[in-house]
């Protein structure tokens, strides 16, 4: 069996079937769909393709019989980079967020691969995001201040970008609707669980409301 996660604005990830030349497709939006008879060649090909979307739409999408599917479990098997990116960036970011905020962010880590740097403070900008050298997850790099929230807030900041770039490319504007849109969900849960002190919490609600380009 082949599985692959995609950092990819229309796919999310593919589970394979060499014996039976099944082919699962789980997209971003829209769901998941069942194709028969998908030789193995073109699994390959669409896991080496620049454009993993574009490549699907002109060579699987409607060359081979199909069916939509319910909510298939995703693949558990993990890229080792990404895997290992995961891992050093919670080590990373350890000790400069709420305890209680660890296992939230860990599970965002399972939505969007990201690798998080904590850095020295800089008078220019409190974080950045970029795609990494092999372009298979995100490079998030964040101040570190000393105050756990400012740090939290930032990297939620930084994230939202990362989202934003898995799912539009670089198509959209860094802090245009889209990632406004994202930021404000990603807050607005954050909030929700009570992971913001109470005075900080009526802050984050209006923040999350219309949130600016500088966190």
């Amino acid at each position: 069996m082949i599985e692959h996660h995609f950092q990819s604005r229309s796919l999310n990830w593919i589970r394979y079937w060499e014996e039976t030349r099944q082919l699962q497709v789980q997209f971003r939006f829209g769901g998941c769909y069942h194709y028969w008879d998908v030789p193995i060649w073109r699994v390959r090909e669409l896991i080496a393709a620049p454009s993993k979307g574009r490549y699907f739409r002109r060579n699987i999408a409607y060359g081979y019989r199909y069916a939509r599917e319910g909510s298939p479990e995703p693949p558990k098997q993990i890229d080792p980079i990404v895997a290992a990116a995961k891992e050093r960036s919670l080590a990373n970011i350890r000790d400069h967020i709420p305890a209680e905020c660890l296992e939230p962010i860990s599970q965002l880590f399972d939505t969007f691969p990201v690798l998080v740097r904590v850095t020295a403070r800089r008078k220019t900008k409190h974080g950045d995001h970029r795609l990494s050298r092999c372009r298979r997850f995100s490079v998030i790099t964040v101040n570190a201040f000393g105050n756990l929230y400012q740090f939290l807030i930032t990297l939620l900041h930084e994230f939202a970008h990362a989202e934003t770039f898995a799912t539009y490319g670089l198509k959209v504007q860094s802090h245009g609707s889209e990632w406004k849109h994202i930021f404000s969900r990603i807050l607005i849960e954050f909030n929700r669980k009570g992971l913001f002190p109470d005075d900080l919490a009526a802050i984050i609600r209006r923040h999350g409301c219309n949130p600016r380009d500088r966190p």
